[in-house]
């Protein structure tokens, strides 16, 4: 394995109803910032984002894989097959443990190390390459506070996919700036993807050109992230403006204040996982269906898990049935078969919902200053976390990736002055596109090098869609686990 900027080449591989809901305002009567309204076909689930997760052990050695970004998992994964491929050094073995869906969760505890994570923007996939001033460091000298891993293991943890945690943003970004030395955020282009149009052309061109003239303009669906500073701001992109490449231009940016959950031992994790906090929405989630809302009264506030790593969105039994929605006996608008990574579990039901809003905070003074509203959303029932949780400590849902199938970029800030952020900015005309059918049987062959993505295009799809695992441990808080299922999206000419 070659160190640094070789990757294992291996592993490389709207608008449909116009709904105003007018008159329909919640009991906060907050002024609406956006408003996003979603597919309920193509909507349900959202994008997951990949990464490249490094491991540098304490003699300088760095082996390298896929992984997920995911702020709903509180530690770093090292998966099973990884293991396999590119072991790394165990500290305890069998000394990982949490209750998961399905079942229980076992693995090792992985030896500290530094981890660098690059977003694919970084990564030439033909020379598997990345960009060493793209990267982010994750904390500590290997020897006395690196990051320790759960490590999956083929009897305990089979299925636990590689993932780039938050503990990541401990870390500090390469130039080590004063501002980054507490920390670091993530910068989200949900609209990035790889151009398989000019990767197809650069591989085979010569030899096929029908081929590479089938992909022309072709991007495989992927977001992309980049790590920055604390107080990093997004950008308004103007009617007037081409920088998207496509004509389109995007609403201002919206912060929305988050609160964060679990615990933080990153400092000194002993020998157990090193784990960090999971950022939520505890402030002014509010959800509505057929004149039904909840979470407007503020004595009942709803704590929604802000997840990267969830490609749909989740409410819990109990506001399915205070929403209208009965998940034992309703028949459901769409089901999803899932599986934990600790084993299968069936199928869960999906409904669709008439709006969910969330708080807008642009100063931190005085409370929210309006709302993103989203529309017509698709919601899967499931309880994350056990019924008996303590309603203090709990998690009433997720808010997954599905809601922001239509932002053009992200930017998740725990270190945020103001307090920890999400800001989000909208492309103002959002657009789908079918794809050629004809293309199917080449996106097949390709499937298997993108494994964060394949099974995000119909006809590409196989087996069942993995699900959040929740962690009464906080080794793994509730995400991660999701498969995208999503479709291909052409992006139209300037």
């Amino acid at each position: 394995m070659k160190r640094s900027q070789t990757l294992f080449c291996g592993l490389v591989a709207t608008f449909l109803l116009g709904l105003w809901l007018a008159g329909v305002q919640s009991g906060l009567g907050l002024e609406i910032k956006a408003q996003v309204d979603l597919n309920s076909d193509f909507d349900q689930f959202g994008s997951q984002i990949p990464t490249v997760q490094i491991y540098e052990d304490a003699s300088g050695q760095q082996l390298s894989a896929f992984g997920i970004y995911d702020t709903g998992c509180s530690v770093v994964t090292w998966s099973e097959y990884d293991q396999f491929f590119r072991p790394i050094p165990i500290k305890v073995p069998n000394g990982a443990g949490a209750e998961g869906i399905g079942g229980a969760l076992t693995g090792d505890v992985s030896e500290p190390g530094k981890i660098v994570v690059v977003g694919m923007h970084a990564v030439d996939v033909l020379t598997f390459e990345y960009d060493p001033n793209k990267v982010a460091f994750a904390p500590g000298d290997p020897q006395e506070h690196g990051v320790q891993l759960f490590v999956g293991t083929s009897n305990g943890s089979p299925d636990l996919p590689t993932i780039t945690g938050t503990p990541i943003h401990n870390g500090r970004l390469p130039s080590f700036a004063p501002e980054a030395e507490n920390g670091i955020a993530a910068k989200i282009n949900m609209q990035w993807g790889l151009d398989l149009g000019a990767l197809v052309e650069e591989l085979v061109g010569d030899i096929d050109p029908a081929m590479a003239e089938a992909f022309e303009g072709i991007f495989w669906p992927m977001p992309s992230v980049e790590f920055v500073a604390p107080n990093s701001k997004l950008t308004q992109i103007p009617d007037d403006d081409a920088t998207l490449g496509i004509n389109e231009s995007t609403t201002a940016p919206v912060r929305i204040p988050l609160a964060l959950y679990g615990e933080d031992n990153h400092n000194d994790p002993g020998d157990t996982i090193t784990a960090s906090y999971n950022p939520f929405q505890n402030t002014g989630v509010v959800l509505s269906d057929g004149g039904v809302t909840i979470g407007d009264d503020p004595n009942d506030r709803l704590a929604m898990l802000v997840d990267t790593g969830a490609a749909l969105s989740i409410i819990s039994t109990k506001m399915a049935k205070d929403l209208g929605f009965d998940p034992e006996s309703s028949t459901p608008e769409f089901s999803v078969e899932v599986q934990g990574a600790a084993g299968g579990i069936g199928s869960i039901k999906g409904f669709t919902i008439d709006f969910l809003e969330l708080p807008v905070d642009d100063d931190g003074i005085d409370g929210p200053d309006g709302k993103v509203l989203f529309t017509n959303v698709p919601v899967f029932v499931y309880d994350v976390l056990p019924a008996d949780t303590d309603p203090e400590e709990g998690l009433d849902g997720i808010l997954g990736m599905n809601l922001f199938n239509y932002a053009y970029e992200m930017l998740y800030d725990p270190f945020d002055d103001l307090g920890p952020s999400l800001s989000l900015t909208f492309l103002n005309d959002p657009y789908q596109e079918d794809l050629d059918p004809e293309l199917l049987d080449e996106l097949n062959n390709l499937g298997p090098l993108f494994p964060q993505s394949a099974l995000s295009i119909p006809g590409v799809r196989g087996g069942a869609a993995p699900v959040p695992e929740p962690s009464a441990m906080v080794l793994l808080a509730t995400g991660g686990l999701l498969l995208l299922v999503w479709r291909l999206r052409r992006r139209r000419a300037a």
